[in-house]
């Protein structure tokens, strides 16, 4: 059965290989980026991996994060948030990850929630898009 890494790699994969978003955020896999990762990144994350209704069915939910630098009025940049949504949903939604061993449904396009401060870097806002996969198990 494919694992969370399978998962975070493909993602991350087709977010890392696209010459758009690459000009203009660092990718990084995992739940927080790189402390010396510079403004703006993405971070992979996969949660949740778990049996769904069917036989051989799994399902899981995929965070990307966005993190960006606030403006001088402290306020989050928007506008660099709702460009970089736009990239994120343009790559993954309906998209169809390959996954070792798994056969894999187009990804489904959840909700984002608004950028918001991020306290552990006063600096910065982030903002995060979820996707819902299902797989199928092959044994």
């Amino acid at each position: 059965m494919p694992n969370i890494n399978d998962i975070a790699t493909a993602v991350y994969s087709e977010l890392a290989n696209n010459s758009s978003l690459i000009a203009a955020a660092t990718v990084y896999k995992g739940k927080k980026r790189p402390s010396g990762a510079v403004s703006p990144a993405l971070t992979v994350d996969v949660r949740r991996l778990e049996r769904g209704e069917g036989e051989g069915m799994w399902i899981c939910d995929i965070m990307v994060t966005v993190f960006t630098n606030i403006l001088s009025n402290r306020m989050p940049d928007h506008d660099t948030h709702a460009e970089l949504g736009r990239l994120i949903r343009t790559i993954l939604s309906d998209t169809t990850l390959t996954i070792n061993n798994a056969q894999a449904l187009p990804l489904i396009e959840g909700g984002a929630n608004l950028p918001e401060w991020d306290r552990d870097h006063d600096s910065e806002s982030w903002q995060e898009f979820t996707f819902g996969l299902v797989f199928m198990q092959f044994e």
